[in-house]
C-alpha cells in the first residue's frame, strides 16, 4: 500500500496480485493459419486498397449537386493535364487489375492413347524373358524382381514389344 500526500489531499493506491491469468494467445494461433491469412491478404491487397477509395468516392459523389458538377466540368475542360493524368491512372489501374487476376484454365478435350492388349506383360513373363536374354546374373534378376514389386506397376502394365 502506498500513500501520497500533497498539502491537504491524500490518496491511497492498493495493488493486488490476483490469480487471474490471461490466456496464451500465441499458443492458440497456428502458424499454418497465419500463413494462409498472409497469403490471402497479399493476393487481394489491390482489391482491399480499392474498396475504401471507392467508398469515399461514392460518398463524395452522392453529396454533389448539379452546380458542383458544372464547376468540375468547367475546371476539367480547361485543364488538359489533369484530365490526362486521371485517364492515365484509370488505364494503369485497370491494366494492373486485369493482369493480376488469375487466368482460368479450360480443359478442352481429354483423351488417352490405349495401346493394344498384346503389349500387356505379366511379371513372371518379364522375369522369364530377362533370364532368357542372358545378360543378367542372379543378383541383378533379384533386384529387378524387387523393383517390379515395389514400383507400383501392375499385372496390366504395358511394355514395348522390344522389351
Amino acid at each position: 500500500m502506498a500513500t501520497t500526500s500533497h498539502h491537504q489531499f491524500s490518496a491511497t493506491i492498493e495493488i493486488q496480485q490476483g490469480t487471474r491469468h490471461l490466456p496464451n494467445f500465441l499458443a492458440s494461433i497456428k502458424p499454418k493459419h497465419v500463413k494462409l491469412g498472409y497469403h490471402y491478404l497479399m493476393a487481394h491487397l489491390f482489391t482491399l486498397c480499392l474498396v475504401p477509395l471507392i467508398a469515399v468516392t461514392a460518398v463524395y459523389t452522392y453529396q454533389l449537386n448539379l452546380d458542383d458538377i458544372g464547376k468540375i466540368y468547367l475546371h476539367l475542360r480547361y485543364n488538359f493535364i489533369t484530365v490526362m493524368a486521371l485517364s492515365g491512372v484509370v488505364v494503369l489501374g485497370t491494366t494492373a487489375y486485369l493482369m493480376s487476376r488469375p487466368r482460368p484454365v479450360y480443359l478442352v478435350d481429354y483423351s488417352c492413347y490405349r495401346p493394344p492388349d498384346n503389349l500387356k506383360v505379366k511379371f513372371h513373363v518379364f522375369m522369364e524373358k530377362s533370364k532368357l536374354q542372358g545378360g543378367f546374373n542372379e543378383s541383378a534378376l533379384e533386384f529387378q524382381r524387387k523393383i517390379l514389386e515395389r514400383s507400383g506397376l501392375g499385372e496390366e502394365t504395358l511394355f514395348d514389344i522390344e522389351l
